[in-house]
């Protein structure tokens, strides 16, 4: 993920006229990298937000678990006792505009709605109370039915209908989303980089293999902690167990190299930087490794976008 630094217009005027400008510090941690998407991302890391308490609330996660429920009554209260077609049409239209819930389409008048023969109708309504035991009798065996609309406005008898259906159907088995703790956090990692502009001079005499060594590491697939090298002066290899990579800086260092490699346990990505195509080919044959790269002298131009090397 790549995100710039830029502040927000409102904190931009304030700060222009103090003669804070862009690079200085008191400008910087404004930026929506670090005031937003930095913070952000550690929060949800650890379960907690930049004060230090637990971040409330649950994420859902993409498993799922069978639960049984109760099925689910609705009672209509705005309709008389004995609604017209026209009005029964338009609550079955309105009922469908729930993603969750399909009742039958209706083509002609009835006491009850529901699908004989259509397992993707989840619902059915009863529109006259006194047809309820037709209701019930035609309930008996749609398993599929989950959610249940009763047409009346005395709430008793609601409350009647629902607990005679409810014993006669049974509960439900219904595969739901598992959720976690939002507090519990994840179990990861992440590293900041700052993205600029290296001098292609220096990169082509070496010194700047350091700022790019972060790409190797995430083209390496990212596993331990990026290496780093704090010394000025290059070594002629790197061997990364950790990460599982390696890197031969210098050609004549390849016979130690060769030998380390494949001595290694893990290393399964060598890198080599040589301008020689036939030398890196002969290389590369020796490494017991899955995938070898050439890095040539200018290895800027290796992660130039659209290269077609």
């Amino acid at each position: 993920m790549v995100t710039n630094n830029e502040i927000g217009e409102t904190k931009e005027r304030e700060l222009k006229p103090q003669g804070i400008r862009p690079g200085d510090e008191e400008w910087e941690k404004w930026g929506i990298a670090r005031y937003v998407t930095w913070p952000r991302t550690e929060c949800s890391i650890k379960g907690v937000d930049v004060n230090g308490n637990p971040i409330e609330g649950e994420y859902i996660t993409t498993k799922t678990e069978t639960k049984r429920s109760d099925r689910r009554f609705n009672q209509i209260n705005f309709l008389t006792d004995a609604p017209s077609l026209k009005q029964k049409k338009a609550v079955v239209a309105l009922i469908n505009k729930q993603k969750t819930v399909k009742l039958p389409s209706m083509s002609e008048d009835t006491d009850f709605l529901l699908a004989e023969d259509d397992d993707s109708c989840n619902a059915s309504i009863l529109f006259d109370v006194t047809a309820i035991d037709e209701w019930k009798e035609a309930l008996e065996g749609h398993d599929e039915i989950t959610d249940l609309y009763v047409v009346t406005q005395k709430d008793a008898l609601f409350r009647k209908i629902k607990t005679e259906v409810g014993e006669l159907m049974g509960q439900i088995e219904e595969s739901v989303p598992v959720t976690m703790p939002m507090k519990e956090g994840f179990k990861a990692n992440a590293a900041y980089f700052k993205l600029g502009f290296l001098d292609k001079t220096s990169v082509a005499l070496g010194r700047q293999f350091k700022e790019l060594l972060p790409i190797l590491w995430m083209k390496a697939g990212a596993r331990g902690e990026c290496p780093t090298i704090e010394s000025e002066e290059l070594p002629k290899m790197l061997i990364c167990e950790n990460n599982h990579f390696a890197v031969l800086l210098d050609e004549y260092a390849y016979p130690t190299f060769e030998k380390k490699v494949n001595e290694a346990e893990g290393i399964d990505i060598a890198y080599i930087v040589t301008d020689s195509d036939s030398g890196y080919k002969e290389m590369a044959q020796g490494l017991n490794v899955d995938t070898c790269y050439q890095l040539y002298r200018d290895y800027l131009d290796n992660f130039r976008i659209n290269n077609i090397r």
